[in-house]
């Protein structure tokens, strides 16, 4: 039983090491990225709508 508490303390630190390393790649990817503010969107005019083409038979 001594080795639980040495395997429990070897994955914990695995885990942490591997949650710091996605936080510096998240943090990485936030830098390098602009943020998609949506400047400029009309939100209050409506999408155009398709042309309905009808063909006669």
């Amino acid at each position: 039983m001594a080795d639980v508490p040495n395997a429990y303390q070897a994955w914990r630190e695995e885990l942490v090491a591997q949650t710091h390393e996605v936080i510096q790649r998240s943090l990485k990817i936030l830098r390098e990225t602009s943020p998609d503010t949506f400047v400029g969107r009309k939100t209050q005019e409506p999408f155009p709508k398709e042309e309905i083409r009808r063909r006669n038979p």
